[in-house]
C-alpha cells in the first residue's frame, strides 16, 4: 500500500507541476517551450513532494513551492523575478480555486468525508486530478485566445 501511495502521490505532483508550469508560461506571455515546461514541472513536482514530507507547519510547504517555482521560471525564462512571482501567484490562486470547487464536487458525488478521501490513495488521486486538468484547459483556452487576437505562433 505504501508503494502505491508513493506512486500515486508522485503522479499527482508531476501532473500538477506541469500544469502549473504551463499556466505560468501563459501568464508570462512567452513562447511555449514544451521541454522547458516539462523540466520545470518535473523539478517543481519532485521538490514539492519532498517539501510536503518535511516536518513544517501546514501551508509553509506551499510558500516554499511558490518561491521555488518563481526561481525556476527566472532561471529558465530569464524574466524579471517580480513578473515570475506574479505569474506563479496567479497560477497557484487558480489551482486553489479549482481545488476547492472540484474537491467539493467530488465530496458531494462520492458521499465521502475529507478524511476518507485523504486516507484512500486512489480516491485522493481522483479528487485532485480535475484541478490540474482544469488548469491545463484554462491555459490552453487562454493560449488559443491569444493566438487569435495577436495572430502569432506561440
Amino acid at each position: 500500500m505504501q508503494q502505491t501511495q508513493l506512486i500515486l502521490s508522485i503522479f499527482q505532483f508531476i501532473l500538477e507541476g506541469i500544469a502549473l508550469s504551463f499556466s505560468t508560461a501563459i501568464f508570462l506571455k512567452i513562447k511555449i517551450d514544451n521541454k522547458k515546461i516539462l523540466i520545470i514541472g518535473l523539478i517543481s513536482a519532485l521538490l514539492g513532494f519532498f517539501f510536503r514530507k518535511l516536518p513544517i507547519v501546514f501551508g509553509f510547504h506551499s510558500i516554499l513551492s511558490i518561491l521555488l517555482f518563481t526561481i525556476l521560471l527566472n532561471l529558465f525564462y530569464k524574466k524579471e523575478i517580480v513578473k515570475c512571482f506574479i505569474a506563479v501567484a496567479k497560477a497557484f490562486i487558480l489551482l486553489s480555486v479549482f481545488e476547492i470547487l472540484t474537491g467539493n464536487i467530488f465530496i458531494y458525488l462520492t458521499n465521502k468525508t475529507v478524511k476518507e478521501i485523504i486516507n484512500n490513495p486512489y480516491l485522493k488521486t481522483l479528487a485532485v486530478l480535475p484541478q490540474s486538468i482544469l488548469l491545463f484547459l484554462l491555459g490552453f483556452i487562454m493560449l488559443q485566445i491569444r493566438k487569435r487576437r495577436d495572430k502569432v505562433e506561440l
